[in-house]
């Protein structure tokens, strides 16, 4: 069964660029971008007309003419300074590198009568068959991934060696897992209590659901059947891998929807739930990966997202702040790679949510999505993951290539943003750390001012919201007139 779609929420959808390019034959720079202008100056502001006059002034306002062109795209015109061949601009293609917890805590059966592993199958299902998910690139990977040299059943603790025990001593009282047991009269001690048998059976066709005894019939308060109870084999209790180049080469490449969606799906459907949870080595494999693919593809933003329903359980380190850092290294890297955190956990969990927030919080996305297991798993996991899909694509524009024979100049570079029947010139920054709180505008992916050749237009988190707030907006980039500074407030 397919889980529904449910749409974006976000409004800036249709977004379309138009690009400007008029760019100096030469490969001489011309003068440097003005220094930005006093909280006395005002950026330009933009009337739509049918010429293509203009006044303008550093020191106040200036009005720019936008001229009609002629015949096909209509041209651009700053001051007359930059006529122009006009192409459509592209979006930053969106890449996602899923890093999927595939512990065995995610067959436990959920209050709706499935599990969780079920739910999250669903939701990534109807995301990667959605036609919304077209263009975007996913990979995966799995974690726990075993650790070499560990065999896949043992009984007894020698079977192990360093992954050991082996758990097929280990025992709880079925009415209460929380209890470690050797013998039923630990499960039955002295008064009323009652908390046996002392189990390690569990049901066939739900290997993490226990049973009282073999031969039972494991039929579940929702008259779901999982089989007859057994004894299963033991397991190494330290059966992960802790390595995280282990956990760097992906199950499935990065590769462009539609045509990867049967390919991922295969992939995920063949993995089962089993193992403990060694985050630390997963993440960090995870990001090692993401990070040398945005360096083979500059003109991509490539994230990770991280989803897991439990608590670092095998490996070291086991601590968030530590787990974070490889999250803020990562972000802060050229290129950068922002981790996206989704946990899947039972209501009322600050303490969870706190641990989760300061991954996503290091990996530049500020919060982590939680996902709330007395409720419908599916459609919220699948509301993370549109949420995801629509944050990086409104507010991130490729660079356009100069026509053959000409250079661009990136201090010849403007950027407008029009919606609701006004336009906005914005202004330029030199980087993320000077947009401030409020600060509108727009930055490069690298500064040209070190030698560096950016390859994205970025905006600043103010103006990104006015851009997914907006319906039917456009932006347009002209290349070829003289920057326009953001004004310092």
């Amino acid at each position: 069964m397919r889980a529904t779609v449910f749409g974006r929420s976000f409004g800036f959808l249709a977004l379309a660029v138009a690009v400007a390019i008029a760019c100096s034959a030469s490969e001489e720079s011309d003068p440097p971008r003005g220094t930005p202008m006093s909280s006395g100056a005002t950026a330009g502001t933009i009337d739509l007309g049918e010429g293509g006059g203009a006044t303008t002034g550093r020191g106040g306002s200036s009005s720019i003419g936008i001229g009609s062109g002629g015949d096909g795209d209509p041209g651009l015109s700053f001051a007359g300074a930059c006529a122009a061949e006009i192409t459509k601009g592209e979006v930053i293609p969106l890449d996602v590198h899923i890093m999927l917890d595939t512990s065995g805590s995610l067959l436990v059966p959920t209050g709706l009568g499935t599990n969780n592993w079920t739910a999250i199958k669903d939701a990534l299902e109807a995301f990667l068959l959605d036609p919304g998910s077209d263009g975007i690139g996913v990979g995966i990977q799995y974690f726990p991934l075993p650790a070499p040299g560990v065999p896949a059943t043992c009984t007894m603790d020698a079977d192990c060696g360093d992954a050991g025990p082996c758990d097929i001593n280990d025992r709880i009282c079925y009415n209460d897992s929380s209890r470690a047991c050797a013998s039923a009269a630990q499960c039955n001690p002295p008064g009323p209590a009652d908390f046996g048998p002392c189990t390690r059976t569990v049901c066939s066709g739900q290997p993490y659901l226990l049973c009282p005894a073999p031969g039972f019939q494991c039929v579940d308060i929702y008259g779901n059947d999982f089989g007859t109870c057994e004894e299963p084999p033991g397991k190494c209790i330290q059966s992960a891998s802790c390595d995280a180049a282990d956990y760097s080469t992906p199950a499935e490449e990065i590769q462009a929807l539609p045509d990867a969606a049967e390919v991922i799906l295969d992939s995920i459907n063949a993995q089962m739930p089993a193992g403990n949870t060694p985050s630390a080595a997963a993440l960090g494999g995870a990001l090692t990966y993401a990070g040398a693919w945005a360096a083979d593809h500059p003109t991509h933003t490539v994230v990770t997202l991280f989803a897991t329903d439990g608590l670092p359980t095998q490996c070291q380190p086991q601590d968030f702040p530590t787990i974070a850092a490889l999250a803020t290294d990562a972000f802060e890297a050229t290129p950068s790679v922002s981790t996206y955190v989704v946990g899947v956990f039972p209501p009322d969990n600050p303490a969870v949510q706190q641990s989760l927030d300061l991954i996503a919080d290091a990996g530049g996305t500020e919060q982590a999505f939680m996902i709330d297991t007395s409720q419908d798993v599916a459609e919220q996991f699948l509301a993370a993951l549109n949420a995801i899909r629509g944050t990086r694509l409104d507010c991130e524009f490729q660079v356009p290539e100069a026509p053959d024979g000409q250079t661009l100049d990136y201090n010849y570079v403007n950027v407008q943003f029009s919606a609701d029947g006004s336009t906005e010139l914005l202004g330029y920054v030199a980087s993320a750390d000077d947009c401030g709180v409020t600060q509108g505008g727009w930055y490069y992916d690298v500064d040209p001012a070190d030698g560096d050749a950016p390859t994205k237009i970025l905006v600043c988190p103010s103006t990104c919201e006015a851009f997914q707030g907006a319906v039917d907006g456009q932006v347009e980039i002209a290349l070829g007139c003289e920057t326009v500074p953001a004004v310092v407030k």
